[in-house]
């Protein structure tokens, strides 16, 4: 899924995450608006909140600005650090190319 960051500059806007366990890992998709925004995943279930607050401080700072991403702005508990290994959006897609041409050299 392609991300679209043009509504985060809007400066009224709703947020949404959804969260899903995809094979071994939980992964958590930003909505903008409606719109996909962004995407991490987690390997420990206990990472998703440290996720879903990540993806939302970010939101707020690039300018989506409600009462939603502003509460992520406040700092992160003082074990500010996840327990397990956590992917970004970039990594999330790397993985699926790699897995396309790895599918595609064995047929």
């Amino acid at each position: 899924m392609k991300r679209n960051r043009q509504m985060i500059l809007s400066s009224t806007s709703e947020t949404d995450i959804k969260v899903t366990r995809i094979k071994n890992r939980y992964h958590a998709r930003l909505f903008v608006n409606g719109i996909f925004s962004d995407e991490m995943a987690c390997e420990l279930r206990s990472d998703i909140g440290w996720i879903c607050r990540e993806m939302m401080r970010w939101c707020d700072k690039l300018g989506a600005g409600n009462k939603h991403t502003e509460s992520a702005r406040r700092r992160h508990n003082k074990d500010d650090t996840p327990r397990g290994k956590v992917l970004y959006y970039g990594e999330i897609q790397n993985n699926i190319e790699k897995h396309k041409a790895k599918k595609a050299k064995n047929k």
